[in-house]
């Protein structure tokens, strides 16, 4: 379900989300991105041998 941060900590569902073309090449852009992130930490979280092949930059402006 789409939720909204309300800033303290606490969340609320969002309703009514109309989910077009547009939005689910987002979420699943979103997914590979975080299915790639997962497979670099694999050694770490016990799932096997780390293997990190992410497709493009994934740092925020003034990351170091």
């Amino acid at each position: 379900m789409p939720c909204r941060s309300k800033g303290d900590g606490d969340y609320e569902l969002v309703k009514d989300v109309i989910f077009d073309d547009y939005l689910l090449k987002r979420i699943t852009k979103t997914e590979g991105e975080l299915l790639a992130e997962k497979r670099c930490v694999a050694h770490l979280t016990g799932e096997g041998i780390g293997v990190c092949d992410l497709p493009e930059d994934t740092m925020l402006p003034g990351e170091m």
